[in-house]
Formats: structure tokens, sequence, C-alpha cells
């Protein structure tokens, strides 16, 4: 709803592209093994995905950045690119695989400013 003395939105629709998807690995190898959580049976939040979205500016290809970037990050953080586990009976754990975190770039045929720099929530379908 528009405050008073402000025009009502348009609705606009835009369309985003999903350009490739995967798994960013650690860009060397990275110390196999086992590291307990017990912080994580205390937060049942943390077992969850985390979700982020970046947005940048047309140019260089910012996902092919981002990936090797994240790569690199993943050698010294190397738990992240792991799987939690937890069997009947045992503690949450880490299992340090290397298999790496999901990765999807996109594209939008709109610009930030068709969309108010997202600085109010928008609904995506």
């Amino acid at each position: 709803m528009a405050e008073v003395g402000e025009p009502a939105a348009e609705h606009m629709t835009f369309t985003v592209t999903k350009t490739s998807e995967g798994y960013v690995r650690p860009a060397e190898m990275t110390p196999p093994g086992s590291l307990t959580l017990d912080w994580i049976r205390r937060y049942p939040t943390h077992r969850r995905l985390v979700d982020s979205l970046h947005i940048y500016k047309h140019g260089q290809n910012p996902a092919e950045v981002i990936c090797e970037a994240l790569a690199r990050a993943l050698v010294p953080y190397y738990p992240i690119a792991g799987r939690i586990v937890q069997m009947e009976g045992c503690e949450p754990r880490i299992e340090c695989t290397g298999e790496g975190v999901w990765f999807v770039a996109a594209f939008a045929n709109c610009s930030l400013a068709d969309v108010n720099y997202l600085e109010r929530p928008i609904m995506l379908e």
C-alpha cells in the first residue's frame, strides 16, 4: 500500500533465468575426518541451509569470480565443504568430505532501480 501522497506502485513482471548450478569444491585437497559438533544439538536452526542473494552490476562475470573466491575460501574453512551427519544415538558431526557447497548463478531482465534496489520486500514465486 502506498503512503499518503505517494503514487501506487505499478505491478512489474520480470524473469530470473538460472544460468548454472552445481557444487563449488575446495580449490585444493582438504583434510578428511570427522569433527564433533556438540553445540549444534542446542541450536537445531544451524542444521538448515543458508540462502543468500548477491547482486552485481553488469561487467565481469560475477558468478565466475564468486566461484573462484569461494573455492579458495573453502580450503582453510574446509568443514563448510563437508556434511553434517547424525546417526541414531550419536551426537551430530561434520564429515569433512570436501564435497563443496551448492551454488546457483542466475540473471534477471530488470535493473535494481526497477525493483527499488530491493529496499522493500518483494515476493519471488
